[in-house]
């Protein structure tokens, strides 16, 4: 079973993006937008997968939940340095999505 704090925080923090992304232009990047909802909802899908595996198939979908967290990571910050998003925003979207990469760790090595 994957810890519920972390698919609480995990669902809070996929809110606030789909939150900070709605308010993208579609002009301004529309399919990194597109790319980084999927992305970012992935994560909380893959640890709902996960919590009802075990061994190896758990292990591969906490995996595949920690690769979409940082590709949502890495399409915030493009974002931010392309200048589409607030970069304040950004950087504090950024440290929830730490925060959920530093719990899906200790739960993944535990």
């Amino acid at each position: 079973m994957t810890h519920p704090f972390l698919l609480t925080l995990t669902r809070k923090t996929v809110v606030s993006t789909h939150e900070l992304l709605a308010h993208l232009p579609r002009a301004a990047g529309g399919d990194l937008k597109n790319q980084l909802q999927r992305a970012s909802s992935s994560v909380a899908l893959n640890l709902a997968e996960a919590s009802g595996r075990h061994g190896r198939d758990r292990r591969r979908f906490l995996d595949f939940a920690m690769g979409s967290a940082r590709e949502t990571r890495e399409g915030l910050a493009l974002l931010a340095e392309l200048g589409s998003l607030d970069e304040a925003q950004v950087r504090a979207l950024d440290r929830q999505w730490d925060r959920v990469c530093a719990v899906l760790y200790r739960v993944m090595r535990g």
